[in-house]
């Protein structure tokens, strides 16, 4: 198209030039058939006073024949600026239409959450706000990366890259799951309304725990306080962490509270006290050694949703089998506390 343009401009410029050209000629030739020039019209030298005859009055002036040619010549002028000017501006016109028809790509990528419920955090990290809570299935528009396994939405927040994934190339998926997005939808959808992570429980009614890890507790913080109460773990601010993995993760807050009282002994183990490890975690050179007691809290979440909820392991007893194989009743131990801990509510 530009090539196209680029001749059509330069035709009609050559196209102008020629009709000047022509049209000067001819009105030389004109001027020079009016007014011939003849012997009378030719100075003389004056063989007695030496001077120059008068040049005949007929013959035209240099000045007035430019004078004419320059006005008959100037329209013409006009005429191929004009056209080339119009040229010039339709060739922008067709730029800017083309410009139009080629909108910019999105920048941002659509994931879809699997967690059970994901946080939003306003930096980062684990530690930051939560501006906002969504669930599993809800696409997330995503910006870029973040680092430390961290994306960064379109808009404002962060996630944890291990709890979304990329939604198909075909979109196919987008038809099952709600949307959160900073940009304005090209249709009415279904709006997922911000709150923290600790208003989900305390509107949630205390459920009855059971076998299945990934599910509500309806807990709250008070109700956590309510159990920790006469053990070492009271006072140690655990309370919002454990919400937080029942939230981001979906592993059950009776079931966290269960596990932590039986592996730290109410919270009075050595490995709780030196290295705020309440869960008895351990990796291929020892047990693992946590800055604080809440890092212990959040860490088992995470290796429950993904090394077993999310291998299969959905329930109690398949978790024993693979938390504690040599172990055989330690699920029925953690049941028994959760049954506990759900008659003190």
């Amino acid at each position: 198209m530009r090539n196209n343009m680029n001749r059509s401009l330069l035709f009609v410029y050559v196209l102008s030039v020629t009709l000047i050209v022509i049209v000067t000629a001819g009105i030389l030739a004109e001027a020079t058939k009016s007014e011939p020039y003849t012997k009378e019209s030719v100075p003389r030298l004056s063989s007695f006073a030496g001077q120059a005859q008068a040049p005949n009055k007929t013959a035209p002036q240099p000045a007035q024949a430019a004078a004419v040619l320059k006005k008959q010549v100037e329209p013409l002028e006009a005429a191929a600026l004009s056209a080339v000017t119009a040229a010039s501006s339709e060739q922008s016109v067709v730029k800017a239409l083309n410009a139009q028809a080629d909108p910019p790509s999105a920048s941002f990528k659509p994931y879809a959450v699997t967690a059970f419920y994901l946080n939003v955090r306003s930096q980062a990290n684990a530690n930051s706000d939560i501006i906002k809570v969504v669930e599993q299935g809800t696409i997330l528009e995503v910006a870029g990366t973040a680092g430390n396994g961290w994306l960064k939405l379109e808009g404002e927040g962060y996630v944890n890259g291990d709890y979304v994934q990329p939604l198909s190339a075909n979109g196919k998926d987008a038809a099952r799951v709600t949307v959160l997005s900073a940009r304005a939808p090209a249709a009415p959808i279904k709006a997922v309304k911000p709150k923290p992570a600790v208003v989900i429980h305390k509107l949630g009614k205390i459920a009855k725990p059971t076998s299945t890890v990934k599910s509500k507790s309806g807990l709250t913080e008070r109700h956590i306080a309510e159990l920790f109460a006469g053990t070492a773990l009271a006072g140690q601010g655990l309370e919002q962490a454990i919400l937080e993995i029942e939230g981001e993760y979906g592993v059950n807050a009776y079931f966290t509270i269960a596990v932590m009282k039986l592996e730290s002994g109410n919270g009075k183990s050595r490995l709780a006290r030196s290295k705020n490890n309440l869960f008895g975690l351990m990796a291929r050179n020892g047990p693992l050694s946590f800055e604080t007691k809440e890092d212990s809290v959040r860490k088992f979440g995470q290796l429950i949703s993904i090394n077993y909820v999310g291998k299969g392991y959905s329930t109690i007893e398949k978790v024993g089998k693979k938390y504690t194989p040599v172990n055989p009743r330690w699920p029925a131990l953690v049941k028994t506390i959760m049954k506990s801990d759900y008659r003190k509510l």
